[in-house]
């Protein structure tokens, strides 16, 4: 939803922050606003980058699914409403199957629903505003790999309700 909302024309990659002009945008065919599907995209830089970036996931990621090691690597706002702009690593994310029990169009062949749910205080931690197409990464075997990307959670950050990922490894053609 970010590529199609607006006209990027630079990305800042690697801990140096490095600025790319962007040459190319391809937004998903099948993308729909209404309900958030196929929410993926596909930048291509005007030069090629020396950064390391994350393995793909295989197209069957369900192997992948069942593993604890998780994180959302995110720049959007923390509990308090306050944002740095800094990417930050949000550890311990838990998969969950209940995403359809919080948004009524969540569809997980398409879609991946997590956050740490935390007992004590009735909540999830998970991405929030200004999180959205950061990746949701496993470590597998010694190897990150992405296995999705935020889409959509909760308007308010507090509510006790997980975030939604679009899944990577059903796009991989």
């Amino acid at each position: 939803h970010c590529v199609y909302e607006r006209d990027i024309v630079f990305i800042n990659l690697g801990e140096d922050e490095k600025e790319y002009g962007v040459s190319k945008r391809i937004i998903h065919a099948n993308y729909n606003r209404e309900d958030n599907l196929y929410d993926i995209a596909i930048i291509v830089l005007s030069e090629s980058s020396n950064n390391k970036f994350l393995s793909l996931p295989p197209l069957n990621d369900k192997p992948l699914l069942m593993i604890d090691n998780l994180y959302i690597l995110g720049n959007g706002e923390d509990e308090n409403g306050e944002r740095d702009y800094k990417f930050k690593k949000s550890l311990q994310m838990d998969l969950s199957s209940n995403g359809g029990s919080f948004y009524e169009k969540f569809d997980d062949t398409l879609q991946i629903s997590a956050g740490r749910y935390i007992a004590e205080i009735e909540n999830y931690s998970k991405a929030c505003k200004g999180d959205s197409g950061a990746p949701l990464v496993a470590t597998f075997g010694g190897i990150e790999t992405l296995l999705g990307l935020v889409s959509y959670g909760a308007e308010d950050c507090q509510t006790a309700a997980p975030s939604i990922f679009v899944r990577v490894g059903v796009h991989r053609e």
